[in-house]
């Protein structure tokens, strides 16, 4: 939600970092665009108040319980894989940006997996799997109009595409291949994760 719409009168839950809890304040005042700033005050309190940034109110206070419901979904689906450095993040990030248009899907954390669902149907249709399939993990959630998938979604995902669309990826496994031979004990090391790999048998010719 934007904080933009913040107006005088209303009661939003702030808090002044990412473990500090959710407080409600009242919004008394909002300042000149320029300094982002909204003058608050705790509701059970009399006295001035205080200046803060625009950035530390979250939400109405009428949709913390939404709110809250997503930040919990996000910190469990960041928490499913662990990509960083292997070949599989290296698969996510080279079939999200050759294979798959932005507008349908995009990894929103490749080195955790996570993927960001805006089509979830031509998303199925364009990498061949069932819709279902798209939606079969507990740990999804909806963002808005955004579905968000963890690492089991997306390794299906991934492992579909590449063989689609050979063509589009062969070269990205020369380039791959090449960094193989260049730096072999950097390779060797990443290779601990055989989930999925970009390579010449994922994307026969």
């Amino acid at each position: 939600m934007s904080t933009d719409t913040a107006e005088p009168g209303e009661t939003w839950a702030t808090r002044k970092n990412r473990y500090a809890k959710l407080l409600p304040v009242l919004v008394i005042e909002g300042s000149d665009p320029p300094h982002r700033k909204v003058l608050v005050k705790s509701p059970d309190l009399d006295g001035p108040g205080e200046w803060v940034p625009l950035t530390r109110l979250k939400v109405r206070w009428d949709e913390l319980d939404e709110f809250v419901r997503i930040e919990a979904a996000w910190k469990k689906i960041g928490a499913v894989a662990n990509l960083r450095g292997r070949p599989a993040e290296h698969a996510v990030n080279v079939a999200f940006e050759f294979l798959i248009d932005k507008r349908i899907a995009e990894p929103e954390d490749a080195e955790n997996g996570v993927t960001l669902i805006h089509n979830p149907a031509a998303l199925a249709e364009h990498v061949g799997l069932a819709i279902d399939d798209c939606l079969a993990d507990e740990a999804s959630f909806y963002d808005g109009w955004t579905l968000v998938v963890p690492w089991p979604i997306t390794l299906p995902v991934v492992k579909n595409v590449c063989p689609r669309y050979p063509v589009e990826i062969l070269a990205e496994c020369d380039v791959w291949d090449a960094k193989r031979a260049r730096f072999p004990e950097h390779v060797a090391h990443s290779l601990s994760d055989h989930s999925v790999l970009v390579d010449n048998e994922m994307a026969p010719s």
